[in-house]
């Protein structure tokens, strides 16, 4: 499971580079199922909904 920092790491990633791994994408739809903290809550739904949305592009790797 991510930590908070790890999270972070990747919602900021996402962020800049407006795209997200196929990895980190089944790590984040498996993480909204985990017990997390609002904040770490949050930061998923955004990266979801951004890639739901066409803004954040999945890519390969």
């Amino acid at each position: 499971m991510l930590s908070n920092s790890q999270i972070q790491e990747v919602f900021i990633n996402a962020s800049l580079s407006q795209k997200v791994t196929h990895r980190e994408w089944n790590l984040l739809q498996h993480l909204m199922q985990a017990p997390l903290n609002q904040e770490e809550k949050r930061m998923i739904r955004r990266i979801v909904h951004s890639v739901d949305r066409g803004w954040f592009s999945l890519v390969a790797s």
